[in-house]
């Protein structure tokens, strides 16, 4: 028995490996960042897929949602449960109400920027992300999610730039594993 969990304590650590290493994007207090993803030593966004018809702004995956992250100010939930919420975004007045970095202007007569966020109860992360018309002014957003089985509570963030959006379009937000 003792070492059945010796084994699984070590399975759990190497799986934890990657999320002490800071492989993700979050940022040290003071320093910014434009539009442009991460470094190009950042492995997690380096390996970040994003369709064609969209920009990625930014990404955060983390242990905590409001410990000195990017983003503030969300609907995120202290309970234990899953879930995944969108926000838009068409002017910098409601924009830098709730993201606290620094950023190069956008264009908002042409641009749209949209915020998928969630929890996890693993260590899954945002591997991808898709933006596609269906019809009638209706889009979704996907956000593919790669799953992982060292359990944590994990907080996502997605933010990508898409074309502008009419005011009364209909954004549905899906996450696939």
């Amino acid at each position: 028995m003792k070492k059945i969990l010796a084994i699984s304590l070590t399975l759990t650590a190497l799986l934890m490996l990657p999320a002490c290493q800071k492989e993700n994007n979050e940022l040290a207090p003071g320093e910014t960042k434009s539009q442009e993803p991460a470094s190009k030593t950042d492995r997690a966004v380096r390996e970040f897929t994003v369709g064609d018809n969209i920009v990625l702004f930014g990404y955060e995956n983390a242990g905590n949602p409001g410990n000195g992250r990017n983003w503030v100010n969300l609907e995120d939930s202290m309970d234990t449960g899953e879930y995944s919420k969108m926000m838009r975004f068409d002017d910098d007045e409601s924009l830098k109400q709730h993201y606290r970095l620094e950023y190069d202007p956008i264009d908002w007569s042409k641009k749209t920027l949209l915020l998928a966020y969630g929890m996890r109860l693993y260590q899954d992360r945002p591997m991808g992300v898709q933006f596609e018309q269906k019809e009638n002014g209706e889009y979704v957003l996907t956000v593919e999610i790669i799953p992982n089985l060292a359990a944590a509570l994990n907080w996502w963030r997605v933010a990508v730039l898409v074309d502008k959006l009419e005011d009364n379009a209909v954004i549905e937000l899906s996450t696939i594993n």
